[in-house]
């Protein structure tokens, strides 16, 4: 007998040999795979359908984070060129998106009151980003962003553009925001009643959203409060700009929100345009002082400082000072300084009462120079991890708060 090659008596003919039971087990089993393939074979064309839809509803209507102004904010792009020397980190955020794709433009602005918000288009979708503060009175314009309350601008009445403008080609920053400590800690990380907390080089204040806690036409305050798993302690951070005529206050208003002590430092970082050349440009001290710059070693500074040539209360800058980092003065008796220059008039005085410790630092050939005050000493070669003995570190203790001030004042 030739046995039946399809439909039903095939399967009959197959299980033949089998007891009756093996038979219903081996039925039971081809029925469950056929029910499966049928149910796996709906959901895929369903998920198509349904992906399809949703992806023309996300054409139709507004990003909805956008509206309720919640984002992740995008990594640095050191390395990426763009139109205008805008940086992306200063204010680009969005949520949930890759950091690999390539900026395209910076057109769109809205404007509400005295708060601007920019959008950058990334391909084919806007994202928006870190709102911007207009501060304004008849000697200085002032572009501040709640990306670290960092100053973006400022332009003196002649129009002219006095802060370094973050070209990628040298560097993106303008005047970053240094907490809870100024430079880097030895091995990148400290120890606080035994336990190791990793630390970034300048803190992270410069890359956290600050909220605007009140603005007018001349003034504006920002506040930071996150928990950061990293830093150990429960702190307020509050920035306020005030200006002043031709000059710029600034305010680093420190909190203990906990019930313990806290240990923190500030600094300040800001960038100024030096077109020309740096041999041009020359710093004036209020004082005489004998300039004692301490070399970096291994992100670290040595013992041992080289002393620099300087007239009385004058030193000529030189593009050679900044061949490896900044220039380093932990023994300065003055606690002001103005950066001159030979080719014009203008001039920026920075005053920095209650800073013990003063960088000056530029890129190789950027046509910036940056002088920022700082509160703790750079960390030495030999320092320890503990965080109460640091060289400069300030102790808060419960419910108390600290304020920090320097001035900056455009001349000419």
């Amino acid at each position: 007998m030739i046995p039946p090659t399809g439909g039903p008596c095939a399967i009959v003919h197959r299980f033949e040999h089998y007891s009756t039971k093996a038979v219903i087990l081996q039925v039971y089993c081809i029925i469950c795979a056929l029910l499966r393939h049928a149910d796996n074979k709906r959901r895929r064309s369903h998920g198509s359908e349904r992906t399809q839809k949703r992806a023309q509803g996300k054409r139709k209507r507004r990003p909805r984070r956008a509206q309720r102004g919640k984002y992740h904010q995008i990594p640095r792009y050191e390395d990426r060129a763009f139109p205008g020397a805008v940086s992306p980190r200063q204010g680009g955020k969005t949520h949930g998106h890759p950091p690999h794709r390539a900026l395209t433009s910076l057109d769109k602005t809205h404007n509400f009151h005295t708060i601007e918000v920019s959008a950058v288009q990334y391909e084919r979708q806007v994202f928006y980003m870190a709102e911007h503060i207009l501060l304004k009175n008849d000697h200085l314009t002032v572009d501040i962003s709640t990306l670290g309350a960092e100053i973006q601008s400022v332009l003196d009445k002649d129009g002219v553009e006095r802060i370094w403008n973050g070209n990628p080609a040298f560097w993106t920053g303008r005047a970053p925001v240094l907490f809870p400590f100024a430079g880097g800690m030895k091995d990148d990380y400290f120890i606080y009643r035994g336990k190791k907390y990793p630390i970034a080089k300048h803190g992270f204040a410069r890359r956290r959203e600050f909220k605007v806690e009140c603005a007018c036409d001349t003034s504006a305050t920002f506040l930071l409060d996150d928990k950061i798993e990293d830093y150990p302690f429960d702190y307020a951070l509050r920035l306020r700009y005030t200006l002043s005529g031709n000059a710029i206050q600034v305010e680093y208003i420190v909190s203990n929100n906990g019930c313990d002590h806290m240990y923190y430092s500030v600094g300040c970082h800001e960038a100024y345009m030096a077109p020309g050349g740096v041999e041009n440009y020359r710093l004036v001290f209020d004082k005489d002082e004998t300039l004692l710059n301490y070399p970096l070693e291994a992100n670290c500074v040595g013992h041992v400082p080289e002393q620099l040539t300087c007239n009385e209360k004058v030193l000529p800058l030189k593009e050679e000072y900044f061949a490896v980092d900044a220039l380093m003065f932990l023994e300065v008796n003055s606690r002001g300084v103005t950066l001159e220059n030979s080719l014009n008039e203008k001039k920026i005085r920075v005053d920095f009462p209650g800073f013990d410790y003063l960088l000056v630092w530029k890129k190789p050939n950027a046509p910036y120079v940056a002088i920022e005050p700082w509160h703790n000493a750079p960390e030495f070669v030999d320092a320890g991890h503990e965080l109460i003995t640091k060289t400069g570190i300030v102790h808060l203790f419960a419910g108390e708060t600290n304020t920090h001030t320097h001035t900056i004042t455009f001349l000419g």
